[in-house]
């Protein structure tokens, strides 16, 4: 298995069409709640602030704090799904400026922005997440923050059902592994990894949160259905938003997502 940035590229302008469709479901729908209301703890009320939304893909997150009145500027390695994001966004009766390139690789002057955020596993997808990191520094104004959230080793691992894989991935630091729905393997790694990988790229951990944790459990038929009763998604959504923020869950969870400052 190997990562390149060609094949990334090729994987989403694939599925670009069919994206927002197939991330209509009870998981999709958890993920983005808990993902949208921890990110608002995070940014100032002051909307006065240059955000990039990098990885963004179709646009999901950029138009929704485009709409909030926040500064969002969407990059992706896409193509095709930034196409999508624009006329999502024109639908919106919003105006929103896109640039089409990888994460580890950006454009953008020096100290540009004061929030950026990785959404989807980003950091888990690019070939190479030290650099990835690294471009994030550069860009990021002094004290400026990163958001992103990684596939989790040890939370894979519990959900694995087979013996001998469930013991060596909850012991791996940065592991690729094959997902069955898709033909791009995926780096997960533990939280303890990250947490090193940050501090050697100067920046800081300010908070941390787990992501997705009791709907993990359910079948994978339950968790990526597009049929599901309203009421029950709101309550596991709530549920899930208050088991992210406890400090003794974020370690089991299927993703975490953290918020770093840059020193």
């Amino acid at each position: 298995m190997q990562q390149k940035s060609s094949k990334l590229k090729e994987s989403f302008d694939k599925i670009a069409k069919l994206y927002d469709e197939e991330t209509n479901t009870f998981h999709h729908k958890i993920r983005s709640y808990v993902t949208i209301e921890n990110i608002l703890l995070e940014l100032p009320k002051n909307k006065n602030i240059k955000i990039l939304d990098s990885g963004g893909g179709t646009g999901k997150y950029s138009i929704y704090f485009k709409k909030l009145g926040y500064d969002v500027i969407l990059s992706d390695i896409s193509p095709q799904s930034l196409e999508i994001a624009r006329k999502k966004a024109i639908n919106e009766n919003i105006k929103i400026t896109t640039e089409v390139c990888d994460s580890e690789n950006k454009s953008f002057p020096d100290k540009n922005f004061y929030f950026v955020m990785m959404n989807g596993g980003v950091i888990s997808y690019t070939p190479n997440p030290e650099k990835l990191l690294k471009e994030a520094c550069r860009i990021l104004k002094p004290n400026g923050l990163l958001w992103f959230d990684f596939l989790n080793s040890l939370g894979w691992a519990i959900e694995t059902t087979d013996p001998e894989f469930k013991t060596e991935l909850a012991l791996e630091e940065d592991r690729l592994i094959q997902l069955p729905d898709w033909d791009y393997p995926a780096r997960v790694m533990s939280l303890d990894k990250v947490k090193k990988l940050l501090k050697a790229k100067n920046f800081r951990v300010k908070s941390q949160y787990g992501l997705v944790l009791l709907s993990n459990s359910l079948s994978l038929d339950k968790r990526y259905s597009k049929e599901y009763d309203q009421d029950i998604l709101e309550k596991y959504q709530k549920i899930e938003l208050e088991l992210s923020r406890r400090p003794d869950c974020v370690g089991s969870s299927w993703s975490c997502s953290i918020c770093a400052i840059k020193e």
